[in-house]
């Protein structure tokens, strides 16, 4: 399939959303490198195997869903089910059958798996309700936790590329970087560098070839934003360089992951041959 219209993309947007929605019970498992080094593959892998045998109506393997990481990794592997929001801490293999008996089949609520607040010692039932999440507004990483992470599919039920869309259809190069700037974004490594100014310098250079460089390195100790965002959104990351490329004038990219970042090299490599 190749998209060469904002009409097209809308088509197909509509065409992934409606899909998504008919889902409407779905198992979100995060799959992030904290879940997935307790058991949260083995996790996917019994839902996938126990819903073939039990065949529930209304209910297939597809609406188990693979996301990354939630950020709430010491309470991993997490499960959430929506649309209620369901939210399950410290899951295993052997809780699985039960999930899907009780909560997927009959709406129940399994006690043991919720969340304690450690200060009340009450147990939370709901996703957001869990202060936590309550009190984050995610702008970057917006979709952690919400979306398969190796589905464009995915990416684009929840507007995926509509960005990149708008800027190579509407806008020029030099509107792209001045709506960059009035945004205030900042680099996320530590000096907060402006983007907007990176952006124009770059453009300025008399140079017939510019490149677009996503430095996914986090050389900082303890870093991690840059390791959530590749491996759960890898296609926000293509749409963001490309919107990047035409602003700049560049017609290639490279993206630096380090080696210690399998998941994301091989989601990154996923989401560049759909995108």
């Amino acid at each position: 399939m190749s998209i060469s219209s904002p009409q097209q993309l809308d088509k197909l947007q509509k065409e992934c959303g409606t899909a998504r929605d008919k889902q409407t019970k779905r198992v979100i498992v995060c799959c992030g490198t904290g879940c997935l080094a307790n058991g949260a593959a083995g996790i996917v892998e019994t839902f996938h195997k126990t819903l073939r045998e039990k065949k529930i109506k209304g209910f297939s393997v597809e609406a188990v869903k693979e996301t990354g990481c939630h950020g709430f990794c010491e309470q991993g592997p997490l499960v959430v089910i929506e649309p209620h929001g369901t939210f399950y801490t410290h899951v295993k293999p052997k809780d699985v059958a039960g999930i899907i008996d009780q909560t997927l089949t009959n709406d129940k609520v399994i006690e043991s798996l919720l969340y304690k607040n450690p200060v009340t010692g009450d147990k939370i039932e709901r996703y957001h309700d869990v202060p936590f999440f309550s009190h984050q507004q995610r702008i970057a990483l917006r979709n952690l936790g919400k979306i398969a992470a190796n589905d464009i599919r995915e990416y684009l039920a929840v507007g995926g590329y509509q960005g990149l869309a708008k800027v190579l259809t509407g806008m020029s190069p030099d509107q792209v970087i001045a709506e960059v700037t009035s945004s205030g974004l900042r680099g996320r490594g530590g000096a907060g560098f402006v983007a907007g100014k990176k952006w124009r310098t770059c453009r300025s250079v008399e140079s017939e070839v510019r490149y677009v460089i996503c430095n996914g390195d986090e050389g900082d100790p303890g870093a991690f934003m840059d390791r959530s965002i590749m491996e759960g959104d890898p296609h926000s990351v293509l749409e963001g360089m490309m919107i990047c490329a035409f602003a700049v004038g560049a017609n290639q990219g490279y993206i630096y992951v380090r080696e210690e970042y399998p998941l994301a090299v091989i989601h990154l490599q996923k989401a560049i041959n759909d995108c």
